[in-house]
């Protein structure tokens, strides 16, 4: 519980200093991390509750996942029954199109300094008319952290065997630091891209509203990043 409440912490820091630095205002981590430890409360606030709606979204999908023979902790893998798993893939969409929705909450909570319900209001508004598109650039950024953590993971195991290393303890205790380095690399990339992506559907829809197509209606004035 520490862990993401710090992490909550640091990253809202980081994404405020990335914010500053594109629009080309004066930084300052202090400052920073002082505005990021005034939003926390609603922060945590926004993430929990979108956190129980994603999960509410599942149950039909948990409750129904017994019967394709794959349990939580994935053993047993070869006697799943993969067609009835194909079948229940539809299950889970809702939860997909919750998660989707709810996706710019935070940052939108602490750029916009909305409040929880405000914030996933927002995201929701947000995405209107750039429903695929963000679906696949989402995806893809997805794609690639796994990529990422994947190369970690090789990297790790490469330089496990070479060094003849077997015990699990002490791998799991090298897997730490690199866990930690990855970590450090990939947040943020990941915050960046998500910046870049929240402005451009701020920019979209701004256009939206300019042009009267419809799509921007109800984003409230004022969207850029500044």
């Amino acid at each position: 519980v520490v862990g993401s409440i710090l992490a909550l912490l640091f990253g809202s820091a980081l994404l405020l200093r990335q914010k500053a630095l594109a629009a080309g205002e004066p930084t300052s981590a202090v400052a920073e991390l002082r505005r990021a430890g005034v939003l926390l409360s609603r922060l945590i606030v926004c993430v929990a509750l979108s956190t129980l709606a994603i999960s509410f979204s599942l149950l039909p999908f948990g409750l129904a996942l017994p019967m394709t023979g794959l349990n939580p902790f994935l053993g047993h893998a070869a006697a799943v029954n993969v067609g009835m798993l194909l079948l229940l893939i539809p299950l889970s969409l809702p939860a997909a199109w919750l998660a989707l929705g709810l996706f710019f909450a935070p940052p939108a909570l602490v750029l916009k300094k909305l409040g929880p319900i405000d914030a996933m209001r927002y995201s929701y508004l947000l995405l209107r008319g750039n429903w695929w598109r963000t679906a696949a650039l989402s995806a893809a950024l997805l794609g690639v952290v796994l990529v990422l953590l994947l190369l970690v993971a090789a990297l790790a195991a490469a330089a496990v065997q070479l060094a003849g290393v077997t015990d699990p303890k002490v791998v799991a205790t090298l897997a730490v630091p690199l866990g930690i380095v990855c970590g450090a690399i990939i947040v943020p990339w990941c915050g960046a891209q998500v910046l870049a992506m929240m402005g451009d559907l701020m920019v979209r829809q701004d256009e939206a509203r300019r042009t009267g197509t419809g799509n921007g209606g109800g984003t409230g004035k004022g969207t850029g990043l500044k």
